[in-house]
């Protein structure tokens, strides 16, 4: 590749990281109670074929506060566009979800304010 601008001329191999070109979305939680244990089913759509990371799913108890990491997701078996992901053994009480991307070569281990969607909010009895 050359690069030419009013310093001169840069040849070299460059390395162009582009993040996915949307975000997971319609996020939604059920959940499912079998023999007083509680679990948490999300499921979202996503439609970026060019992305070949991961989904990180996570958890907080206080209102976004913090979050956890409760599961991390690939692509699905069956379907390019629907993801389903569960948190299972989930004690009773408020907790908000969300779902971010994160990069197949492990550069991204968290999510951040530009990769996660808005947060569902699930209330376990």
């Amino acid at each position: 590749m050359n690069t030419v601008n009013g310093r001169g001329t840069a040849r070299g191999v460059v390395r162009l990281d582009y993040p996915p070109t949307q975000m997971p979305c319609a996020l939604r939680a059920t959940t499912t109670t079998i023999s007083d244990t509680t679990s948490v089913n999300l499921s979202w759509l996503f439609t970026d074929v060019r992305f070949d990371g991961a989904f990180l799913v996570e958890r907080s108890s206080n209102n976004g506060a913090a979050w956890r990491t409760v599961r991390t997701c690939s692509l699905p078996i069956t379907s390019r566009t629907l993801y389903v992901c569960t948190d299972a053994n989930v004690a009773a009480g408020d907790y908000l979800y969300r779902v971010c991307t994160v990069s197949g070569d492990g550069t991204d281990t968290a999510c951040s304010a530009s990769n996660v969607t808005p947060p569902v909010r699930v209330n376990v009895k």
